[in-house]
């Protein structure tokens, strides 16, 4: 720097008293990202993007007058430099990786019933549950009487004979076959939990089930099978953990919320007795052992069974006519339903509303909603409810409630 350019800013600095600048010698070809705030700007704004990233949103950003002003910036950057930032602040021009899938999530029932439902129940419990901080050590407090509790969560896993790892170090010219298709599946159904890990195992007794599912292999997991394994998993706890309070939570799976065949549900009924097709319900057909029945060229057997379950005012309700009546053994329809009940008021109503979109909130627009909102219509257990509690032999449950929340089922044993 020459010596009358020194005595410039000497002469302005006793003026003004502002910092000299500074002399940018050697850092030409600094990256704008070495600015600190504005490398945090950048990822704010990427961030708001989301999904909608490119190049071009990045040199426009960096193209705001106000921008450009804030952090000194005296020239647009190029397409090229724009991916050489994005690359440098961690993002790839890839397809996006796999995690969890989000189908049905936020669907209206399923919203309901983890908000209104599984949410609050679990709070409850909450309490009583063992937590843990950031660096994984176990907090403690105040606990309410009574004992702790245990959630054991229920997942199935299916691995194939194919999988392997894609990527490797391979020479230039080498190839190697590969076999097509996924190959034989094994399915793996468990019990995890944050205290204990894995479903124990007690004198070579277990509740982790393998399974070869397919057709032609060991077929599929019953809800059978399912109650079988907590059945097996609450004798196994009862005996290495009796001072807990265990709770199985299970997610929504078909299997899992299965009702016994007939079981009460107002979905399909008519309105009024339909004398051509009686209303029935189809169920799969099962043999002694409660496995399904194929037919030869494997397609699902199929059976029809009466409808069951009503209850009003304490007495079971018949939902089909007598023998001595006219219409004998024929589905009575929900207006005879509901006036059965003392509801003849909403029996002269429409069957359901278009497509049951009923309007937020009510109750007796139509038959079908009328009927979905009795007692012994939602309060319907399934079978994995029945059979763990009913059929264990354990004694009776301490508390026992069943949602059709993301998780699914609740037990708490004694």
């Amino acid at each position: 720097m020459q010596t009358a350019t020194i005595c410039k800013l000497a002469r302005q600095f006793i003026h003004d008293r502002t910092l000299l600048p500074i002399n940018p010698f050697g850092s030409w070809n600094e990256s704008l990202l070495a600015d600190e705030d504005l490398k945090g700007e950048i990822n704010l704004y990427l961030q708001e993007i989301g999904d909608g990233i490119t190049t071009e949103k990045l040199r426009a950003f960096l193209a705001r007058p106000e921008i450009m002003e804030k952090h000194g910036i005296d020239q647009k950057i190029s397409d090229r430099t724009a991916r050489r930032y994005l690359n440098a602040l961690g993002y790839r021009f890839t397809q996006p990786k796999k995690g969890q899938y989000s189908d049905g999530h936020e669907r209206e029932d399923v919203v309901y019933e983890r908000d209104k439902r599984y949410i609050p129940r679990i709070k409850a419990l909450e309490a009583r549950m063992q937590h843990w901080g950031k660096d994984n050590n176990p907090e403690f407090g105040p606990r309410p009487p009574g004992r702790r509790v245990i959630v054991w969560y229920h997942d199935e896993s299916i691995f194939y004979a194919h999988d392997r790892r894609r990527k490797g170090w391979y020479h230039k010219d080498a190839f190697k076959l590969h076999q097509k298709g996924d190959g034989a599946s094994l399915m793996v159904a468990d019990f995890v939990s944050v205290d204990f890990g894995w479903s124990p195992t007690l004198n070579g007794r277990t509740a982790r089930r393998f399974m070869k599912p397919g057709k032609n292999r060991d077929g599929y997991m019953t809800c059978q099978d399912i109650i079988d394994q907590g059945d097996e998993l609450m004798d196994i706890l009862d005996e290495l953990y009796p001072s807990y309070e265990h709770v199985l939570v299970y997610d929504n799976a078909t299997t899992h919320k299965k009702r016994a065949d007939g079981a009460l549900s107002a979905r399909h009924m008519p309105k009024n007795p339909t004398l051509k097709k009686n209303f029935m319900v189809t169920v799969n057909d099962r043999d002694a052992d409660g496995r399904l029945i194929y037919t030869a060229s494997g397609v699902l057997q199929k059976t029809q069974v009466r409808m069951h379950g009503a209850e009003f005012d304490g007495k079971p309700q018949d939902l089909y006519f007598p023998e001595d009546h006219e219409y004998a053994g024929i589905f009575k329809g929900m207006a005879v339903i509901l006036e059965e009940r003392g509801l003849g008021h909403i029996a002269k109503k429409k069957a359901e509303c278009k497509g049951f979109k009923c309007p937020p909130g009510a109750t007796e627009c139509c038959c079908r909603r009328a009927l979905f909102n009795q007692p012994d219509f939602i309060q319907v257990d399934s079978l994995l409810s029945v059979g763990i509690l009913g059929g264990s032999g354990r004694g009776n449950p301490q508390t026992f409630f069943s949602s059709d929340s993301p998780r699914q089922v609740r037990y708490t044993c004694t």
